[in-house]
């Protein structure tokens, strides 16, 4: 299957962040920065009558987002994937809403920067549903259990991701 949006791929921590935290600046890690974002998923309600087991089962949904309170853009993935900026989160919900979408589910991240030399780690926090260390390609899986076993930072290994989980909770709530 063509996925259509962009997977991320992350391992849940189980430890708190200030033990995570901790870990990685005994490690010599530094937190070089952090930021927020709010992500707020919506489909076409026409989209929403089928049986749905994933994300990529949708045909038409998009991703309003705040970054940092600053700036904000929709996200529309359909027949490929189209950005714009955008002026607020709710008035372009409530736009959206009038061209039959509804709101799935939010996510909610604060994520947090480390760096040791040429190695960059993005540490996510995401509202009820824990923490995560996100990467960017698949292939660096064994890289970071590595990395992460050195600095005795205990996680659990699973296929879903923060995007995957939230869906799957919506599933649920909704008994698609």
């Amino acid at each position: 299957m063509n996925e259509k949006y962009c997977k991320i791929f992350t391992l849940k921590l189980t430890e708190s962040y200030e033990r995570i935290d901790s870990k990685l600046q005994s490690g010599k890690f530094h937190l070089n920065g952090n930021y927020y974002i709010l992500d707020v998923y919506m489909a076409n309600k026409n989209n929403l009558m089928s049986k749905l087991n994933s994300i990529n089962d949708l045909q038409d949904y998009l991703i309003i987002r705040d970054y940092n309170n600053e700036n904000k853009e929709l996200i529309l993935f359909s027949d490929g994937v189209f950005r714009g900026e955008v002026k607020g989160i709710f008035s372009t919900k409530e736009i959206v809403q009038k061209l039959d979408y509804l709101e799935l589910f939010n996510i909610n991240q604060e994520v947090f920067i480390y760096i040791k030399d040429d190695i960059r780690i993005k540490v996510v926090n995401v509202r009820n549903l824990g923490i995560f260390i996100e990467y960017e390609n698949e292939e660096d899986i064994l890289s970071i259990e590595n990395l992460l076993k050195e600095l005795k930072i205990e996680y659990i290994a699973s296929k879903d991701n923060y995007v995957d989980l939230s869906f799957n909770n919506y599933i649920k709530g909704k008994n698609l």
